[in-house]
């Protein structure tokens, strides 16, 4: 069980184009497992990040996981939308964020930038304790192995450079493939089930409130 692992070894060092399209298709498709929102989610992340690595093309998971929790912040408080597919449940970082939201006595009206560092680097630490040992494997077990190496205890990744050119040379892209398969997730599992509303709402989480009007 990939999702489950404490160490991914990269399994291949170089691919095409066409074999990592292949890897993203399967992603996206029907036949890999989401039954929550989190695989979305961490592409926008590992996308928003590519030039948050080093010369080695490591990434921390601190940054990883910054981005990831404003992410689930906005929509889950912001937006207050489901993230699973099971009805009356909550998946673990959604609950996370709600139990966070009432003992702050956080109004769904502030996005994840305006909270306190302080309480920023709480979320971020929760969610990073709880993501790490599921998510991380479930992309690397999609992509075979090949997407990037991790180290849960030492909270790094270190992508294939093979994936990395792909992602920076098509991350807009994956960008809205990505934003199209959450709206299109969430629409099913949510109420409020308008995908153009929802697909504006998933373009606009991932950005800076300072900088978006949107907020």
């Amino acid at each position: 069980m990939s999702h489950k692992l404490q160490v991914g070894e990269m399994k291949v060092a170089y691919l095409t184009d066409k074999e990592i399209w292949r890897h993203f298709n399967y992603i996206f498709s029907s036949k890999s497992r989401n039954s929550t929102t989190y695989k979305f989610v961490l592409i926008k992340s590992l996308i928003e990040n590519l030039y948050n690595v080093n010369e080695k093309l490591e990434l921390h998971y601190d940054s990883l996981f910054n981005s990831f929790s404003r992410i689930y912040w906005n929509l889950v408080i912001h937006h207050d939308l489901n993230q699973i597919n099971m009805a009356g449940k909550k998946a673990e970082v959604q609950r996370i964020l709600l139990n966070m939201q009432s003992k702050h006595q956080i109004p769904n009206t502030f996005v994840f930038d305006k909270l306190s560092n302080e309480l920023q680097i709480i979320i971020v630490n929760k969610v990073k304790k709880k993501c790490k040992v599921n998510v991380m494997g479930a992309i690397y077990g999609d992509t075979a192995g090949t997407i990037y190496d991790f180290d849960i205890e030492h909270e790094v990744l270190r992508f294939n450079p093979a994936f990395f050119s792909f992602m920076q040379r098509y991350q807009r892209v994956l960008k809205y493939m990505s934003n199209y398969q959450l709206a299109l997730f969430l629409e099913k599992f949510n109420e409020q089930g308008d995908t153009s509303g929802l697909l504006l709402k998933v373009e606009n989480v991932s950005k800076r409130s300072s900088l978006d009007p949107f907020y």
